[in-house]
């Protein structure tokens, strides 16, 4: 079967990159089975644990024969969160290194540089609330 070839840079079945030779433009495969199959199928993703839809065309795959690649891990909700917390703490370090270098340079005049620094408190103060919040809900 000939399947029209992808943009570059896309990724396989476990994010690897791709070479020309593989890439494919994905497209729906309907499948028609019964609900205790589905099911079936159903629950033996959920103990992958793996999306349905990746189970399937993992498990297809390997009964063609072709090579699987690893599965990326979907991330939970408090891993979901750490990040947007670490991103949130990059910008106000990265506000604050530029708060410094400006007022060390003398190009930040005192009452913009009193202001600035009770809004980085206060986003800091913000930031550390949140985290104790998401520490204590588990």
């Amino acid at each position: 079967m000939d399947l029209p070839p992808q943009e570059s840079g896309t990724t396989g079945l476990g994010g690897a990159p791709l070479d020309a030779a593989t890439t494919y433009i994905r497209q729906p495969l309907s499948v028609r089975m019964s609900a205790r199959e589905r099911r079936a199928i159903e629950a033996a993703a959920a103990a992958a644990p793996c999306p349905l839809s990746a189970f399937v065309r993992r498990a297809a795959l390997r009964a063609a024969g072709q090579p699987v690649g690893p599965l990326r891990a979907r991330r939970d909700a408090l891993s979901i969160e750490t990040a947007r917390a670490v991103g949130t703490l990059g910008r106000i370090a990265s506000s604050a290194n530029q708060l410094a270098k400006a007022a060390n340079c003398g190009r930040l005049p005192a009452g913009d540089r009193d202001y600035a620094l009770d809004r980085l408190l206060c986003e800091l103060t913000s930031l550390r609330a949140l985290l104790l919040k998401r520490e204590t809900e588990g």
